[in-house]
């Protein structure tokens, strides 16, 4: 598959990329899902779970962080407060942070069954000593 090119438009390693930050702050069972041709309204969508709501918070706001310090904007986030599903939107991602029970209620993985699951591997332990080191 090719990838767009719309400027500023975030892709796959965007994507990867945002399950790292997940995976960094001890997110669990992070998968990324390849919504293209499937759906209009975004081209992926990241799933994992957080412990409690406040681990989902801490989970949303690093990869919002994240993703603002490279200068993409999220358009919506919802969940924040009081439930037990966090969606941040960027468009062209939308990210959803559950907590383990809501997950296997909303089941969004059989629910877009067709979608392709995109390889990635959690950032090396290596890079991250180097990275925090400079």
């Amino acid at each position: 598959m090719t990838e767009k090119t719309r400027e500023n438009q975030l892709t796959s390693n965007d994507a990867i990329e945002m399950a790292r930050i997940a995976d960094q702050e001890k997110a669990e069972d992070v998968m990324i899902l390849d919504m293209r041709g499937l759906v209009n309204f975004t081209d992926f969508f990241v799933l994992c779970n957080g412990h409690t709501r406040t681990h989902q918070r801490r989970i949303g706001n690093a990869i919002e962080k994240a993703l603002k310090d490279r200068g993409h904007k999220c358009f919506n986030s919802a969940g924040y407060r009081d439930t037990d599903w966090v969606v941040l939107d960027f468009s062209d991602i939308v990210v959803h942070i559950f907590t383990e029970e809501t997950r296997g209620f909303y089941a969004l993985e059989r629910l877009w069954a067709d979608a392709e699951a995109v390889e990635w591997a959690p950032e090396e332990e290596d890079s991250r000593a180097s990275a925090s080191a400079n």
